[in-house]
């Protein structure tokens, strides 16, 4: 299931991890997450939901613009330095 973030004032509010978190305890289903996402602190925030079956996000406008670094996420993943038990 694509679970999109849509709010008609903003973008980059933050992914609301309580409406996600929910979604995947009462359906069951493997959510991707898309939309809302401000950076690597709300990435990690959706690893820990992977449990639940959140298990995939669309990262768009914090990717371009470099709202976090994809090397500094790969470079952390790489050295296992990351506060989630989750595979990025």
């Amino acid at each position: 299931m694509l679970y999109t973030e849509v709010r008609p004032d903003d973008t980059l509010r933050g992914t609301n991890i309580k409406v996600l978190h929910d979604l995947a305890v009462n359906t069951g289903m493997r959510i991707t997450s898309s939309g809302g996402l401000r950076g690597l602190e709300d990435l990690l925030a959706l690893c820990e939901l992977e449990s639940l079956g959140v298990d995939s996000v669309v990262i768009g406008r914090a990717l371009y613009e470099n709202r976090f670094s994809c090397q500094g996420l790969w470079r952390m993943c790489e050295a296992g330095d990351y506060p989630y038990t989750a595979k990025v």
